[in-house]
């Protein structure tokens, strides 16, 4: 549904709109037919994600990636009072500060390193079990 709908149907649709509307303000300005089909919007949005599978970025499984749940620093983790906590400091200059909070910084300076992404998430989760 992201990818289809919203991504890749909707986008196409406003940015359509949006030229119709343009058009429909000039001199002699007729009605406009916006074809904005959720295929071509998702097939469009999925080649990035091809483009990362080709060159070896992105993982062909469930869970092993940025934005699937598989990536330490962007996810919920579980705090001291019962509560949960959403971080998401994708890029650097964000991620810098939040492993500098979390005080690990210096074990964990290469947030990329996949191999090591099981103990950074375990390292994280023992942080915000005692805040």
């Amino acid at each position: 549904n992201l990818v289809g709908d919203y991504a890749g149907g909707s986008l196409y649709l406003v940015v359509g709109v949006l030229a119709a509307l343009q058009h429909a303000r000039t001199p002699g300005g007729a009605g406009q037919v916006v074809d904005a089909a959720i295929v071509d919007g998702a097939a469009h949005l999925a080649s990035m994600i091809h483009g990362m599978l080709a060159a070896g970025s992105w993982q062909d499984r469930r869970g092993a990636n940025l934005l699937d749940g598989g990536c330490p620093f962007y996810g919920t983790y579980a705090t001291s009072d019962g509560g949960h906590m959403a971080v998401g400091p994708l890029e650097g200059q964000f991620y810098a500060e939040f492993a500098g909070l979390l005080g690990i910084a210096d074990a964990f300076p290469d947030r990329w390193d996949l191999a090591r992404w099981d103990e950074l998430r375990a390292a994280v989760a023992e942080r915000f079990a005692t805040r």
